[in-house]
Protein backbone atom coordinates (compact mmCIF):
# COMPACT_ATOMS: atom_id res chain seq x y z
CA UNK A 1 0.00 0.00 0.00
CA UNK A 2 1.02 3.61 -0.45
CA UNK A 3 2.01 5.88 2.41
CA UNK A 4 -1.29 7.70 1.94
CA UNK A 5 -3.26 4.48 2.35
CA UNK A 6 -1.41 3.46 5.50
CA UNK A 7 -2.05 6.80 7.19
CA UNK A 8 -5.62 6.96 5.92
CA UNK A 9 -6.71 3.55 7.24
CA UNK A 10 -4.77 3.85 10.48
CA UNK A 11 -6.95 6.84 11.37
CA UNK A 12 -10.20 5.93 9.64
CA UNK A 13 -13.49 5.51 11.48
CA UNK A 14 -14.10 5.06 15.21
CA UNK A 15 -11.24 3.73 17.34
CA UNK A 16 -13.60 1.62 19.42
CA UNK A 17 -16.11 -0.89 18.07
CA UNK A 18 -19.04 -2.00 20.20
CA UNK A 19 -21.35 -3.14 17.39
CA UNK A 20 -21.36 -4.51 13.85
CA UNK A 21 -22.21 -1.01 12.67
CA UNK A 22 -19.01 0.35 14.23
CA UNK A 23 -16.98 -2.47 12.67
CA UNK A 24 -18.36 -1.72 9.23
CA UNK A 25 -17.64 1.99 9.63
CA UNK A 26 -14.03 1.25 10.61
CA UNK A 27 -13.37 -0.49 7.29
CA UNK A 28 -15.36 1.91 5.13
CA UNK A 29 -18.27 -0.38 4.26
CA UNK A 30 -20.76 2.47 4.24
CA UNK A 31 -23.22 4.16 1.91
CA UNK A 32 -23.82 7.86 2.54
CA UNK A 33 -21.83 7.41 5.77
CA UNK A 34 -24.21 4.71 7.04
CA UNK A 35 -23.13 1.05 7.43
CA UNK A 36 -24.20 -1.17 4.56
CA UNK A 37 -27.37 -3.16 5.40
CA UNK A 38 -27.18 -6.72 6.62
CA UNK A 39 -28.71 -8.18 3.45
CA UNK A 40 -25.80 -6.71 1.46
CA UNK A 41 -23.31 -8.19 3.93
CA UNK A 42 -24.96 -11.59 3.51
CA UNK A 43 -24.84 -11.24 -0.28
CA UNK A 44 -21.14 -10.32 -0.19
CA UNK A 45 -20.32 -13.40 1.88
CA UNK A 46 -22.35 -15.62 -0.45
CA UNK A 47 -20.53 -14.21 -3.48
CA UNK A 48 -17.12 -14.84 -1.88
CA UNK A 49 -17.97 -18.39 -0.82
CA UNK A 50 -19.27 -19.24 -4.29
CA UNK A 51 -16.47 -17.62 -6.29
CA UNK A 52 -13.69 -19.16 -4.20
CA UNK A 53 -15.50 -22.51 -3.89
CA UNK A 54 -14.72 -22.54 -0.19
CA UNK A 55 -14.76 -25.84 1.67
CA UNK A 56 -13.88 -27.16 5.11
CA UNK A 57 -10.54 -28.42 3.77
CA UNK A 58 -9.38 -24.94 2.71
CA UNK A 59 -6.90 -22.60 4.32
CA UNK A 60 -8.14 -19.14 3.34
CA UNK A 61 -5.88 -16.09 3.51
CA UNK A 62 -7.77 -12.81 3.91
CA UNK A 63 -5.40 -10.08 2.70
CA UNK A 64 -6.08 -6.62 4.20
CA UNK A 65 -8.61 -8.13 6.59
CA UNK A 66 -9.14 -4.87 8.50
CA UNK A 67 -10.86 -5.52 11.83
CA UNK A 68 -11.80 -9.07 10.84
CA UNK A 69 -15.49 -8.41 10.22
CA UNK A 70 -15.65 -10.49 7.04
CA UNK A 71 -12.89 -12.85 8.18
CA UNK A 72 -15.11 -14.05 11.02
CA UNK A 73 -18.11 -14.47 8.74
CA UNK A 74 -16.08 -16.61 6.34
CA UNK A 75 -14.44 -18.77 9.03
CA UNK A 76 -17.31 -21.32 9.27
CA UNK A 77 -16.89 -22.16 5.58
CA UNK A 78 -13.20 -23.19 5.76
CA UNK A 79 -10.82 -25.27 7.82
CA UNK A 80 -8.47 -22.39 8.63
CA UNK A 81 -8.51 -18.68 7.93
CA UNK A 82 -5.64 -16.23 8.38
CA UNK A 83 -6.38 -12.51 8.34
CA UNK A 84 -3.52 -10.16 7.51
CA UNK A 85 -3.48 -6.37 7.90
CA UNK A 86 -0.85 -3.65 8.31
CA UNK A 87 -2.83 -1.48 10.77
CA UNK A 88 -2.10 -2.34 14.41
CA UNK A 89 -5.45 -0.99 15.59
CA UNK A 90 -7.33 -3.25 13.19
CA UNK A 91 -5.44 -6.38 14.22
CA UNK A 92 -5.94 -5.54 17.90
CA UNK A 93 -9.70 -5.20 17.40
CA UNK A 94 -9.84 -8.37 15.28
CA UNK A 95 -8.10 -10.41 17.98
CA UNK A 96 -10.54 -9.16 20.63
CA UNK A 97 -13.55 -10.38 18.67
CA UNK A 98 -15.24 -13.70 19.37
CA UNK A 99 -14.31 -15.43 16.14
CA UNK A 100 -14.29 -19.20 15.52
CA UNK A 101 -11.24 -21.04 16.82
CA UNK A 102 -9.95 -21.67 13.29
CA UNK A 103 -9.28 -17.93 12.86
CA UNK A 104 -5.94 -16.19 13.39
CA UNK A 105 -4.59 -12.73 12.63
CA UNK A 106 -1.17 -11.49 11.56
CA UNK A 107 0.05 -7.92 11.37
CA UNK A 108 2.10 -7.51 8.23
CA UNK A 109 2.55 -6.18 4.73
CA UNK A 110 0.75 -8.38 2.20
CA UNK A 111 3.36 -7.58 -0.46
CA UNK A 112 6.05 -9.47 1.48
CA UNK A 113 6.89 -13.16 1.11
CA UNK A 114 3.97 -15.38 2.13
CA UNK A 115 6.16 -17.55 4.32
CA UNK A 116 6.73 -14.51 6.55
CA UNK A 117 2.97 -14.10 6.96
CA UNK A 118 1.47 -17.59 7.11
CA UNK A 119 4.51 -19.78 7.78
CA UNK A 120 5.24 -23.01 5.95
CA UNK A 121 3.21 -25.53 7.96
CA UNK A 122 0.30 -25.46 5.49
CA UNK A 123 -0.25 -24.41 1.91
CA UNK A 124 -3.17 -21.99 1.58
CA UNK A 125 -4.85 -22.20 -1.82
CA UNK A 126 -7.71 -19.74 -1.40
CA UNK A 127 -7.05 -15.99 -1.15
CA UNK A 128 -9.22 -12.90 -0.75
CA UNK A 129 -8.53 -9.19 -1.20
CA UNK A 130 -11.84 -7.61 -0.27
CA UNK A 131 -12.38 -3.99 -1.37
CA UNK A 132 -8.67 -3.21 -1.12
CA UNK A 133 -6.96 -3.41 -4.52
CA UNK A 134 -7.65 0.30 -5.02
CA UNK A 135 -4.94 1.05 -2.45
CA UNK A 136 -2.26 -0.86 -4.36
CA UNK A 137 -0.29 -0.11 -7.51
CA UNK A 138 0.01 -2.43 -10.54
CA UNK A 139 3.60 -3.19 -9.49
CA UNK A 140 2.39 -4.23 -6.02
CA UNK A 141 -0.31 -6.50 -7.46
CA UNK A 142 2.38 -8.12 -9.60
CA UNK A 143 4.52 -8.62 -6.49
CA UNK A 144 1.64 -10.25 -4.59
CA UNK A 145 1.03 -12.67 -7.46
CA UNK A 146 4.73 -13.44 -7.78
CA UNK A 147 4.96 -14.18 -4.06
CA UNK A 148 1.93 -16.46 -4.24
CA UNK A 149 3.32 -18.43 -7.17
CA UNK A 150 6.69 -18.80 -5.45
CA UNK A 151 5.15 -19.95 -2.15
CA UNK A 152 2.60 -22.36 -3.64
CA UNK A 153 5.14 -24.06 -5.92
CA UNK A 154 2.70 -25.12 -8.59
CA UNK A 155 -0.33 -25.84 -6.39
CA UNK A 156 -3.70 -24.83 -7.78
CA UNK A 157 -5.20 -21.72 -6.18
CA UNK A 158 -8.05 -19.22 -6.46
CA UNK A 159 -7.67 -15.53 -5.60
CA UNK A 160 -10.73 -13.25 -5.43
CA UNK A 161 -10.36 -9.47 -5.53
CA UNK A 162 -13.62 -7.65 -4.86
CA UNK A 163 -14.92 -4.10 -5.02
CA UNK A 164 -12.33 -2.71 -7.45
CA UNK A 165 -13.15 0.76 -8.81
CA UNK A 166 -13.58 0.22 -12.57
CA UNK A 167 -12.06 3.02 -14.61
CA UNK A 168 -14.59 2.46 -17.39
CA UNK A 169 -17.43 3.18 -14.95
CA UNK A 170 -16.17 6.44 -13.41
CA UNK A 171 -19.11 8.29 -14.89
CA UNK A 172 -21.50 6.24 -12.76
CA UNK A 173 -19.98 7.72 -9.61
CA UNK A 174 -19.00 11.19 -10.83
CA UNK A 175 -22.41 11.73 -12.36
CA UNK A 176 -22.76 15.45 -11.67
CA UNK A 177 -20.59 18.44 -12.55
CA UNK A 178 -19.97 19.05 -8.85
CA UNK A 179 -18.76 15.50 -8.20
CA UNK A 180 -16.56 15.50 -11.29
CA UNK A 181 -15.02 18.85 -10.34
CA UNK A 182 -14.29 17.64 -6.82
CA UNK A 183 -12.66 14.49 -8.20
CA UNK A 184 -10.42 16.50 -10.53
CA UNK A 185 -9.38 18.83 -7.69
CA UNK A 186 -8.54 15.85 -5.46
CA UNK A 187 -6.40 14.38 -8.23
CA UNK A 188 -4.35 17.57 -8.34
CA UNK A 189 -3.64 17.39 -4.61
CA UNK A 190 -2.88 13.67 -4.31
CA UNK A 191 -3.35 11.37 -7.30
CA UNK A 192 -5.41 8.18 -6.94
CA UNK A 193 -6.82 9.02 -3.51
CA UNK A 194 -10.33 9.93 -4.72
CA UNK A 195 -11.70 10.91 -1.31
CA UNK A 196 -10.48 7.61 0.09
CA UNK A 197 -11.90 5.52 -2.75
CA UNK A 198 -8.41 4.78 -4.01
CA UNK A 199 -7.07 4.05 -7.48
CA UNK A 200 -9.31 3.42 -10.49
CA UNK A 201 -8.25 0.23 -12.26
CA UNK A 202 -8.69 -0.74 -15.90
CA UNK A 203 -9.85 -4.25 -16.76
CA UNK A 204 -7.13 -4.59 -19.39
CA UNK A 205 -4.27 -3.78 -17.01
CA UNK A 206 -5.37 -6.44 -14.51
CA UNK A 207 -5.69 -8.98 -17.31
CA UNK A 208 -2.23 -8.03 -18.59
CA UNK A 209 -0.60 -8.48 -15.18
CA UNK A 210 -2.21 -11.90 -14.81
CA UNK A 211 -1.08 -12.98 -18.28
CA UNK A 212 2.48 -12.01 -17.38
CA UNK A 213 2.30 -14.47 -14.49
CA UNK A 214 0.68 -17.24 -16.52
CA UNK A 215 -2.59 -16.98 -14.62
CA UNK A 216 -6.21 -17.25 -15.66
CA UNK A 217 -8.38 -14.23 -14.91
CA UNK A 218 -12.10 -13.49 -15.08
CA UNK A 219 -13.44 -9.96 -14.61
CA UNK A 220 -17.05 -8.96 -14.08
CA UNK A 221 -18.82 -5.80 -12.98
CA UNK A 222 -20.60 -6.03 -9.65
CA UNK A 223 -24.36 -6.35 -9.55
CA UNK A 224 -26.05 -2.99 -9.15
CA UNK A 225 -27.35 -3.90 -5.69
CA UNK A 226 -23.71 -3.75 -4.56
CA UNK A 227 -22.29 -1.02 -6.77
CA UNK A 228 -22.59 0.60 -10.19
CA UNK A 229 -18.89 1.46 -10.53
CA UNK A 230 -16.95 -1.50 -9.12
CA UNK A 231 -15.79 -4.86 -10.49
CA UNK A 232 -14.68 -8.20 -9.06
CA UNK A 233 -11.76 -10.25 -10.34
CA UNK A 234 -11.12 -13.98 -9.96
CA UNK A 235 -7.55 -15.13 -10.58
CA UNK A 236 -6.67 -18.80 -10.70
CA UNK A 237 -3.84 -21.17 -11.53
CA UNK A 238 -3.89 -24.81 -12.59
CA UNK A 239 -1.98 -27.34 -10.51
CA UNK A 240 0.61 -27.93 -13.23
CA UNK A 241 1.24 -24.28 -14.01
CA UNK A 242 4.84 -23.22 -13.46
CA UNK A 243 5.66 -20.10 -11.44
CA UNK A 244 6.36 -17.06 -13.59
Amino acid sequence: MSGFSQEYWANYGPNEASSDEDLLKQVGHTVNKCPIPNDIVVRMVEEIVTALRLSRTDHLVDFCCGNGFFTCLLAPYVGTVTGIDFVARNIHIARLRKCPENTSYVMGDVTTALANLVGTASIPTKFLLHYSLAYFTPAQLSTILRNMRAHLKGHRFRFLLTGIPNNALQGSLYDTEERRARHLENEKVCKDTNDGLGRWWAKDEIEGICRNHGLTVAVRNQMRSLSNYRMDVLISADRNACPA
